[in-house]
């Protein structure tokens, strides 16, 4: 009985090894858009998930990188926030917009406005800080503009990486959403009175304290174990599409 118990385990490992080596070697797809313009990359599935790993790895570096030093999440949020303004510039005229995965981001030192919100709710969510952003329209709903949201303590605060702001109460300290919605008057007072594709910048700020957290956070999706929370979720039917991913493929 032993003989044959020993035989049934290894003719179990061969089949499962092989059954992985089949999976490993299934042509999958991520893809990628270059001015709008989206195309197809096809590779083996264990191509596509050691490039997944590996860039898990690469957040998790900068973001300790980016926040050495600092003693409390408020520091890292701020740190963040400058790294990323500061390192993820405005398309340059004539350059390409490149729509892909959020390392690339990084490492072209360039994108839209929704890239960098990626890239900072990114970072404070492998500095350990819950974080996301979301769209928020003008009043004539003919413009958009991100405003990526952290919480600090349980309380949520509002961040704009594009433009490298973040905003204070009259009486000194980082306002909340519910500072902010309770006085619009701080946004147009920090914020130089910007103005986003002839848009005044205040308008993103109408109902700021109903943003709801999504069910699955964005950045939280660049990680192995939520990642895969994440798909058996979308596979049960219990996960609704991201409406600020435009080709949830590349977070893959």
């Amino acid at each position: 009985m032993k003989i044959v118990s020993r035989r049934g385990i290894a003719a179990s490992i061969i089949v499962i090894a092989f059954g992985l080596a089949f999976l490993a070697t299934a042509d999958v797809s991520i893809r990628q858009g270059v001015n709008g313009e989206c195309r197809a990359i096809r590779m083996p599935l264990a191509v596509k998930w050691t490039e997944f790993l590996a860039r898990h790895y690469e957040y998790g570096r900068i973001a300790r990188e980016v926040t050495r030093g600092c003693l409390t999440d408020q520091e890292k949020v701020l740190a963040i926030l400058k790294w990323t303004h500061a390192n993820v510039r405005k398309v340059p005229p004539d350059f390409p917009v490149v729509d892909d995965h959020i390392l690339n981001i990084i490492i072209r030192g360039y994108g839209t406005s929704d890239q960098s919100a990626d890239v900072f709710t990114l970072l404070c969510a492998y500095a350990g800080i819950d974080a996301f952003w979301t769209t928020k329209r003008n009043d004539a709903k003919t413009r958009k503009h991100p405003l990526s949201f952290v919480k600090l303590k349980g309380t949520w605060y509002v961040f704009d990486s594009y433009l490298g702001l973040y905003f204070m109460t009259r009486q000194g300290r980082l306002a909340t959403v519910e500072d902010i919605a309770k006085d619009p008057a701080l946004v147009a007072e920090q914020s130089s009175h910007a103005v986003i594709d002839g848009t005044n910048y205040t308008e993103f700020f109408r109902g700021i304290d109903r943003v709801e957290e999504p069910s699955s956070p964005r950045p939280r999706r660049q990680m192995p174990g939520p990642r895969m929370v994440y798909e058996i979720r979308k596979v049960l039917g219990l996960e609704k599409s991201d409406p600020n991913s435009s080709n949830d493929s590349m977070e893959k």
